[in-house]
């Protein structure tokens, strides 16, 4: 930004306060008035934080990054502006990689990417830049002193009770030993990205779910050999299958070969069915995670809902109300308006269960459009079918599992 703001393209600068500091509002006003003298464009952005996360726990470092991206996603809508850019360094991406790395499972080795597109909630996407992943953190500081330029160390990166800050450490040590180096890290990162996009067998599996796999429910049906040339279903396009509809990415070692699955199975919030015929997959999204569990585990709560409104459901579908939605209406979940013993009975249903549909009361009014033919046919046998679904309207809610597969957009 620095260099930058001697030039004529315009910059538009944002900080978030996440409030988590007594003096975070002052850094704040610090960053506000170097752009001011400098004639640029400055909003601090505000996290109202609501929730109850424990401070210097995990749930509290996940949260604010969520809150972070989708402010910044939000306030670059709000200024019409389509790219955003952060400072994260080569010492960050390092960090990312031995983080996932002790986690194991196989997964994100890719690091963080130079670029991808971001989104806050059903907005539109916007591209998230990273100039400076190449750029050492030392580098950084060394410009900004031979510059004359404020920076504020942040006292959180020196506190122990964050993950982060104990890698950064541990990576120190190691570096100056020779062990393991920021460099080596950054390597595996750009590696396991380039073999990324060399394919897993997911494009695939992608071309075959954008031509028929994925159903108008959200559902999905994966042959255990794809019909293109035969291939076997592998462990690694399943597996992002079930990232695609669940709640988290499951540890690839916890997937089994698709071949093996001859029961239902849960993994990440996702149900795994073999259909009786033998030569497939049913993958959906756990009625139980949206419905609550035997154990206590609270519902999906109602959504309340107006005409025009623009909602992410359960990060699997971006529902749009229509003119017609009626006062008093709420977007549930199908399956909470209809007994358990019936919307679990059979693999069809708890198929369903899941399903957006706009309710007032007990009674459905719209469906998701393409659905009715399926939910009518799911429910065809309940004796209290026709009057459950009195809804002769549909409504646009589009799913959005292809793009979770992809990992083309990602939505806070």
């Amino acid at each position: 930004m620095h260099r930058l703001a001697a030039t004529d393209q315009p910059l538009h600068a944002f900080t978030v306060d996440h409030g988590l500091r007594p003096s975070s509002r002052e850094e704040a006003d610090l960053v506000a008035a170097w752009c001011r003298a400098r004639g640029l464009r400055h909003t601090t952005l505000t996290w109202a934080r609501s929730d109850p996360a424990r401070k210097g726990g995990g749930t509290l470092t996940a949260a604010a990054r969520q809150a972070r991206y989708k402010l910044l996603c939000q306030a670059c809508e709000q200024h019409g502006l389509d790219r955003v850019a952060t400072a994260h360094t080569a010492d960050d991406q390092a960090e990312t990689v031995f983080m996932r790395l002790r986690r194991g499972g196989g997964q994100g080795m890719a690091g963080m990417p130079r670029e991808r597109l971001i989104a806050a909630g059903p907005g539109p996407a916007i591209r998230l830049l990273r100039p400076l992943l190449g750029v050492r953190r030392a580098r950084l500081r060394a410009y900004a002193k031979t510059h004359d330029l404020p920076f504020v160390d942040d006292p959180s990166n020196a506190d122990p009770r964050y993950e982060r800050v104990r890698v950064r450490a541990l990576l120190g040590a190691l570096e100056e030993q020779g062990l393991l180096t920021v460099a080596a890290l950054c390597e595996v990162a750009e590696a396991t990205a380039l073999a990324d996009r060399r394919g897993d067998g997911r494009d695939l599996v992608q071309a075959y779910l954008t031509a028929e796999g994925l159903h108008s429910d959200g559902s999905v049906y994966l042959p255990l050999h794809l019909p293109a040339d035969g291939t076997a279903l592998g462990v690694a396009p399943l597996a992002r299958v079930i990232a695609a509809l669940g709640s988290a990415p499951p540890r690839w070692a916890d997937v089994p070969p698709p071949a093996s699955i001859v029961a239902p199975l849960t993994l990440s919030g996702v149900q795994i069915e073999p259909d009786p015929n033998g030569k497939g997959l049913w993958v959906f999204r756990e009625p139980a995670a949206l419905l609550g569990r035997r154990d206590g585990s609270r519902p999906l709560v109602p959504q309340p809902l107006k005409a025009g409104q623009h909602v992410l459901f359960d990060r699997r579908f971006i529902v749009t109300a229509p003119p017609d939605t009626p006062p008093g209406a709420s977007l549930c979940p199908l399956g909470q308006l209809v007994p358990p013993s019936i919307a679990l009975s059979t693999s069809a249903r708890r198929r369903l269960a899941t399903l957006p549909v706009i309710c007032v009361g007990e009674r459905v009014s719209h469906l998701p459009e393409g659905t009715g033919p399926t939910v009518s046919q799911g429910f065809a046998r309940w004796k209290d079918g026709l009057g459950f679904l009195h809804a002769n309207s549909e409504y646009e809610a589009k799913p959005i599992m292809l793009e979770r597969f992809a990992d083309s957009v990602i939505r806070f």
